[in-house]
């Protein structure tokens, strides 16, 4: 049994819906994702985004292998569903090289707090696409979250600056990329999905990581590696996480990374963000924690045990 196994088993006996049981899942993998924003913004103000993530997505990759082994590769090449994954993990790449990009001019809090636009499609398009019902609670706190938005944005007269509008952009098509993850984890086994992310991620960053490449000196090197260890761990929890709670409960949830964001971002750098940002900030927060209440209320009634998909 692996740890992620062994966790979800413990939570399932503790917790009284599935849907909570994702959320902690989801949880331990947004803090993890958390540590890798702050350790990927300090190395792309320095490296080129396509570079970093060449490096973490080859330590990613060999962990995928290595743990899963030739197994592991044949069942993810005759995958049925493997056009939908190599598709979800092209949406991501999208995302992760825009929303770093971003990352060079922009304070970390500043950037995180615009990443959640993500889930606010989210929640706008699970109901559209996995017919799923959005309650009118999860659209209360959408609505208080996307207001959160604008007031972090601050627009203006001046409007958006081109960073803030890069990461705006890049959040949205996070939450896309949130939707297809739901569909896949009813389908697919993480392990699956962790090494079809990797391959795409290591092709598609080799030949701009290679063009525009600086070598590092060898702790620096060390830490993009463990850069990627990370981003293993983060990715296996979240993927978990998806498959037992709907991106609607989910991507609100991720609220919680918020608090990372300000105490790397002051801790790291010394940002103290504007006040339109705390105050943005605390009205996503509130939305994530609207949720949050109304599944734990409504869990309390409901009964019922994760489905084994193996791998």
């Amino acid at each position: 049994m692996t740890i992620t196994e062994h966790i979800v088993r413990s939570l399932s006996a503790r917790l009284p819906s599935l849907g909570l049981v994702g959320c902690v899942l989801a949880f331990i993998g947004y803090a993890l994702f958390s540590i890798q924003d702050a350790a990927t913004k300090w190395f792309v103000e320095i490296y080129a985004v396509w570079q970093v993530l060449f490096i973490r997505s080859l330590m990613t990759l060999s962990l995928a292998v290595g743990t899963g082994g030739t197994s592991l590769i044949r069942r993810t090449a005759g995958s049925p569903y493997i056009k939908l994954v190599v598709w979800r993990s092209i949406v991501l790449l999208t995302a992760w090289i825009g929303y770093y990009t971003a990352a060079r001019d922009l304070p970390l809090a500043e950037l995180v707090t615009y990443y959640f636009a993500g889930p606010l499609l989210a929640i706008a398009l699970s109901g559209w696409l996995l017919k799923e019902r959005v309650s009118t609670q999860r659209w209360v706190a959408a609505a208080i979250g996307f207001t959160g938005i604008v007031i972090a944005c601050n627009p203006g007269i001046d409007g958006v600056s081109p960073a803030a509008a890069l990461a705006l952009t890049s959040a949205m098509v996070w939450g896309y990329s949130s939707i297809l993850l739901r569909k896949i984890s009813l389908v697919e086994t993480t392990d699956v999905q962790l090494l079809s992310n990797s391959v795409v991620f290591v092709l598609g960053s080799i030949g701009p990581a290679i063009f525009f490449w600086i070598t590092p000196p060898w702790p620096v090197l060390i830490a993009m590696f463990a850069l990627g260890m990370v981003g293993f761990g983060a990715q296996n929890f979240l993927f978990e996480g998806y498959r037992y709670g709907p991106p609607s409960l989910m991507a609100p949830f991720e609220y919680t990374t918020l608090l990372w964001s300000f105490f790397f971002s002051f801790v790291i750098w010394g940002d103290v963000p504007r006040v339109a940002v705390f105050v943005g900030a605390g009205f996503i927060m509130l939305g994530g924690l609207v949720t949050v209440v109304t599944e734990w209320r409504s869990g309390r009634h409901a009964t019922g045990s994760p489905t084994d998909k193996g791998g």
